[in-house]
């Protein structure tokens, strides 16, 4: 696996979990977040366990419904190296 591959897993992960948290502190199920995002539940499932490809569209309709910015669901993603790789769409080393 190259290291971009280890960064786009890295970066799935870490959005999947900061969608988790976001849902969690505003106390919703998955299920819940999915009705007020316009999703299907797999979908939101798919993103909080790194499954698949994350599109923006489903990102910018969960910040959305979760009320938030969607760019605050990828701040602060760190690969497992330790090194910031996304933080305000920037990507970096």
């Amino acid at each position: 696996m190259n290291y971009s591959t280890k960064k786009y897993h890295a970066f799935r992960r870490y959005l999947g979990n900061n969608i988790r948290i976001h849902r969690e502190d505003n106390g919703l199920s998955q299920e819940q977040l999915a009705e007020a995002s316009d999703l299907e539940i797999e979908q939101v499932q798919h993103l909080e366990n790194a499954i698949g490809n994350p599109t923006f569209n489903a990102v910018f309709r969960i910040a959305c419904a979760l009320d938030i910015e969607p760019h605050m669901l990828m701040e602060n993603i760190y690969a497992e190296d330790g090194k910031v790789c996304l933080s305000h769409f920037s990507v970096c080393d």
